[in-house]
């Protein structure tokens, strides 16, 4: 197994998943519908819905690629939770008034699941992959709140979809990217460890 392979692919494949998704949610979700505060009418809930669940699509197929070319397996039987959990735990975050819990329990779910299906399907000897999968996912986000924050007064003068598009496409650039970085490098020494145990070198 080509290792350097593994942190290009895993990267690549996340950062897209990352960018892209959230840029959907960015557009979808507003679009039609306008602004809200902590209270939505029907139309906009139903769009949000729609919007979260497009982007865990996105973000799975993303992943799925990467898991399919670096190990010929397919993730997607676990779609269901992809798209459910993270939408859920979005959603426990938002009605809490908790902003941006919501976005942090996003990301650490889908971190979670990467984590849990890969160690299940590679059978890796370790469940140190589940624990890097989810740090990377906090280091994203962590790098997201960094970044956002000192803009927070700049995106509440644009209003509207104009600051929806840029705030959360900024979020699956700047938190995305680090999350997949860390995830890349930890994902190919989890498997060059995994090989020396499995052949038996010290």
């Amino acid at each position: 197994m080509n290792t350097n392979q593994i942190f290009k692919t895993w990267t690549l494949n996340q950062s897209l998943g990352l960018i892209l998704g959230w840029f959907f949610h960015s557009i979808i979700s507003h679009l039609w519908t306008g602004d809200h505060e902590y209270t939505m009418n029907g139309p906009q809930f139903i769009m949000h819905n729609v919007s979260l669940l497009g982007c865990a699509i996105i973000y799975l197929y993303f992943v799925n690629r990467a898991t399919q070319t670096l190990f010929n397996i397919s993730i997607t039987k676990n779609w269901i939770l992809y798209l459910i959990i993270p939408t859920g735990l979005f959603w426990v975050g938002f009605l809490l008034k908790a902003v941006p819990l919501d976005v942090l329990l996003w990301f650490l779910s889908v971190g979670f699941f990467n984590g849990v299906f890969l160690t299940r399907h590679l059978q890796l000897k370790t469940n140190q992959w589940i624990i890097w999968s989810t740090l990377s996912a906090l280091i994203g986000f962590m790098a997201g709140v960094i970044v956002l924050i000192p803009l927070d007064s700049y995106l509440t003068s644009l209003k509207g979809l104009t600051a929806h598009i840029i705030m959360f496409t900024l979020l699956g650039i700047v938190a995305g990217i680090p999350m997949a970085l860390f995830g890349g490098i930890m994902l190919k020494k989890t498997m060059i460890k995994n090989q020396i145990q499995e052949t038996g070198i010290s």
